[in-house]
């Protein structure tokens, strides 16, 4: 008896799409499209309205352009957001349910952002006297007053804080390869009996390398980039070809070693921007985001002094005409306020990623 797969199964296809062969053998791409639910029943049955729709009688499937997958939290508490999620089209699902989706977010890093310390900088103070000042006429050439070298320290009003509006990447992702998701939408056998066409990825819980010998014998090859000749796996080149490498007598499998997956943007309005990487088998290096809903801000320590040489306090007495007032310096005279600066920032993690667990990917080497 062939080996069946549940309806509702969607795994990530490595090759470009070829519609009607995926559709003999019980699968459609996930891109959000709209069905009919009397002619795909099964798969109603089994996904409802959670991607969107009526169901009277249409029904969306999942939009996976552009996306990365998560499991559906259930409770256990790893989204922190879970009860924000969104319907991905209208009529669907949204909260801690399959088929909601969430935008990305950026929290702060558990290694802390540091700034750097180029924050030294001066105040202009305007009338200051340099060394002597002259009696008024009357008493010309007399020293009128004498401002010693020492210092006095302007008042304590540097404290601030920082929030960092602008910056950062477009979005916060992880490293990641495109690749095409499909979806299983019947559980018929086709007169091909191809239930997993050429070219299908699936995860692997042991380790695909030391079980290679293994996976090979039963028709799987492990995703790490491995050369292989065309004429000894044809579905599979036919498929996806010199995608991943190689030349008319060889090709290479995908390497998804320490990479997420990611749906191939088909770049229309609905699917989330494009960042770089727009076919199948291209890869995103990580990025890291402003965050969508609380600024960053940096801490109020910001609060110093500054030394101000000769700074009278008040008045000075001219030295030769006792009780003559030669100069009157009110109290509490500001600086300049020129001191607007910016920081660049240090620190973070060793890269943007969602939380994980390490599994192995394998791909079908051949359709039957």
């Amino acid at each position: 008896m062939p080996l069946k797969f549940p309806v509702g199964m969607v795994i990530p296809f490595a090759g470009p799409l070829k519609e009607d062969q995926l559709k003999s053998s019980g699968w459609v791409p996930c891109d959000g499209r709209v069905l009919d639910k009397t002619q795909y029943s099964e798969l109603f049955d089994v996904i409802g309205t959670k991607y969107g729709g009526d169901g009277i009688p249409n029904f969306n499937i999942p939009d996976l352009r552009g996306r990365f997958v998560r499991a559906t939290d259930h409770g256990r508490g790893y989204d922190p957001d879970a009860q924000r999620r969104k319907a991905s089209k209208s009529g669907g699902a949204a909260g801690d349910n399959t088929g909601s989706v969430q935008e990305y977010a950026t929290a702060k890093p558990k290694n802390n952002f540091i700034t750097n310390d180029k924050g030294n900088h001066n105040h202009l103070v305007d009338h200051l006297p340099t060394d002597y000042w002259n009696a008024a006429c009357a008493i010309t050439s007399n020293e009128g007053a004498n401002f010693p070298g020492r210092t006095a320290t302007s008042g304590e009003a540097g404290q601030h804080s920082h929030t960092i509006v602008s910056g950062g990447d477009s979005e916060s992702r992880p490293v990641n390869l495109y690749m095409y998701w499909i979806i299983k939408f019947t559980s018929s056998d086709y007169d091909e009996s191809i239930l997993l066409p050429a070219g299908s990825i699936v995860s692997f819980a042991g380790d695909s390398v030391k079980k290679s010998n293994e996976l090979i014998a039963n028709g799987w090859l492990p995703c790490i980039g491995s050369s292989y000749e065309a004429n000894k796996y044809p579905d599979l080149y036919e498929n996806i070809s010199n995608i991943y490498g190689g030349d008319q007598n060889k090709f290479n499998v995908p390497d998804l070693r320490g990479l997420f997956i990611r749906g191939v943007n088909s770049n229309t309005s609905e699917t989330p921007g494009v960042h770089g990487a727009t076919r199948v088998g291209q890869t995103e290096d990580y990025s890291t985001a402003l965050p969508k809903t609380l600024n960053f801000t940096l801490s109020t320590d910001g609060a110093h002094t500054h030394s101000a040489p000769k700074l009278p306090q008040d008045k000075y007495i001219e030295n030769y005409c006792a009780g003559h007032e030669v100069a009157n310096f009110p109290s509490n005279q500001y600086t300049g306020n020129n001191g607007n600066h910016a920081h660049t920032i240090a620190g973070g993690d060793a890269e943007t990623r969602p939380v994980n667990i390490y599994l192995d990917y394998i791909i079908k080497s051949s359709n039957v």
